[in-house]
């Protein structure tokens, strides 16, 4: 059994409210859009990585990462997730662990640095899919956040 690993690059060209890609493959990817008016009012920068790892020796199964940072002029956001997903019975049942950790930065006009709010979120998940054909499958999840 042989791992798969790859990483893909897709750039991004920003031009007034439009995105233009290329280069993108699917089992990774680093991305970054904006989004701005002459006015800064409604500015936003947002990255985007992922990266996948499949045929995972020993355990089985495939991994994603990913993460994500948002910019606004109201708003900071980072999101880091890690997924494990296999199958438990060959086509017919599958399951997924997850771990995600969210920190937002809310912040407001004419405030100084220092009187920023600060969240932080932590969540685990897990998933369940049984598939009674191509068509029809029956799904289960359940997760937990905390502080």
């Amino acid at each position: 059994m042989s791992a798969h690993f790859c990483i893909g690059i897709i750039v991004i060209a920003i031009i007034e409210d439009r995105t233009i890609v290329a280069g993108e493959d699917d089992q990774g990817v680093l991305q970054n859009t904006g989004r701005f008016q002459s006015s800064n009012q409604n500015k936003s920068d947002n990255y985007n990585a992922y990266l996948s790892y499949s045929k995972l020796p020993a355990i089985g199964g495939r991994i994603n990462l990913s993460f994500n940072r948002n910019e606004s002029n109201y708003l900071k956001s980072q999101i880091i997730s890690v997924r494990h997903s296999r199958d438990l019975i060959k086509k017919k049942l599958s399951a997924d662990l997850y771990f995600r950790m969210v920190n937002y930065t809310y912040t407001y006009a004419g405030a100084s640095e220092g009187s920023n709010t600060q969240t932080k979120q932590y969540y685990t998940g897990a998933n369940l899919m049984y598939r009674f054909s191509r068509t029809l499958t029956f799904s289960v999840m359940g997760f937990r956040t905390g502080s």
